[in-house]
């Protein structure tokens, strides 16, 4: 994660360097095709749910690596694991996905940030944060109107998110200087 809170594929279009080469931890796995342990999901769900389902697409996979964090956990980047995936998403490449897809993927960063974020991280990297929002926000109004509802849908979703939060912020397990090695 960047202090932006942008989400990133480790090493995603990038010549395979040495480090790829060996295990390593990392935030959380891609969505993908990743392995969670049975007990993992069972401590980090809220409500009844692994994957939030207000999300409904796009995120869900950081959202619950966001929890599975503060609850304790740790995630491992193994380099002998190989999977294939056809992404639909890819940076740079959001014209050529569904409208409503588009609209979660910015409703959904503002829902699972207001989730998990700490207090304290979110005051620190503010700058970034709100630097990166407002990209957001004039790529939105000049290049994809049709996502700017998902303002709405967050704010009707606010308090249902606080109430997730504060079951997630009671249950972690991990302070903020734990956490700020994963903002880079």
């Amino acid at each position: 994660m960047y202090k932006s809170r942008r989400q990133f594929l480790r090493g995603h279009g990038e010549d395979v360097a040495q480090s790829y080469l060996e295990p390593a931890r990392i935030f959380g796995p891609d969505g993908a095709a990743p392995l969670y342990r049975r007990a993992m999901l069972e401590d980090v769900k809220t409500e009844g749910e692994y994957f939030d389902a207000l999300f409904r697409s796009h995120k869900e996979d950081v959202d619950l690596a966001w929890r599975a964090q503060l609850f304790g956990w740790q995630s491992l980047y193994t380099p002998d694991a190989i999977a294939y995936h056809i992404r639909a998403f890819k940076p740079g490449k959001r014209v050529h996905l569904a409208a409503s897809i588009r609209r979660d993927a910015v409703k959904n960063r503002w829902l699972m940030n207001l989730k998990n974020d700490m207090l304290l991280l979110a005051i620190q990297d503010l700058p970034y944060i709100i630097l990166y929002e407002l990209k957001i926000m004039v790529y939105l109004v000049l290049f994809e109107p049709s996502s700017l509802p998902a303002l709405w849908d967050f704010i009707r979703l606010i308090r249902r998110m606080l109430m997730r939060r504060q079951i997630i912020q009671r249950g972690r397990k991990r302070n903020s200087k734990y956490m700020r090695q994963w903002f880079i």
